[in-house]
């Protein structure tokens, strides 16, 4: 039969096999009504949507660890909304999809609405200073990096339309170096 100890403070339901801890009413297999805490969460499954896969907290230079059931998963860490509608995915590659579950970008930002792939900067201060858009450029390594020289290109803002077949640049802004007095713009 069931079992209480201490009222609701671990509650065994032997008729829907369930375990409650401050519950005694438990609706999942485990039913945790209050704070839980644990070294690491391991979430396994051998059939279904979502199989296994690690949360865990490491230490006070990472917070939360969160890793993927096996390599080689479409997604590391995806986000859902609550009906389900992915929002945000961030592949093994590190690649982060912002309206897509497969970016080809670092930062892929794709929708089917108007507004839904803006992307926005917005500064509120006092000062003269506003926003920035950085398109940084080192030649060699990011542990050991060196100076870039005349006539690299620095990076590009692309204008890119439909086709009807495919993605066509339209129009674009690149700026160079120019080690004597800056960079140019083309």
């Amino acid at each position: 039969g069931d079992a209480a100890f201490d009222t609701s403070t671990l509650f065994v339901d032997s008729t829907n096999n369930r375990v409650g801890i401050g519950t005694t009413t438990p609706t999942q297999t485990l039913d945790v009504n209050g704070i839980a805490t644990a070294s690491t969460f391991i979430v396994k499954s051998g059939t279904g949507t979502y199989a296994a896969g690690a949360l865990g907290y490491t230490d006070s230079n990472w917070g939360f660890i969160f890793r993927p059931p096996q390599a080689g998963a479409l997604g590391a860490h995806l986000f859902e909304a609550y009906d389900g509608t992915d929002l945000v995915n961030i592949t093994q590659a590190g690649l982060v999809g912002i309206g897509t579950v497969v970016p080809e970008f670092a930062l892929d930002v794709e929708s089917d609405s108007d507004q839904g792939a803006d992307i926005r900067s917005m500064q509120h201060t006092t000062d003269i200073n506003g926003t920035n858009l950085r398109l940084d450029k080192t030649r060699g390594t990011e542990a050991s990096p060196t100076a870039v020289v005349d006539g690299d290109e620095m990076g590009n803002v692309l204008f890119r339309g439909w086709s009807g077949s495919y993605q066509t640049v339209r129009g674009w802004v690149t700026g160079w170096s120019n080690n004597a007095g800056g960079g140019n713009l083309t």
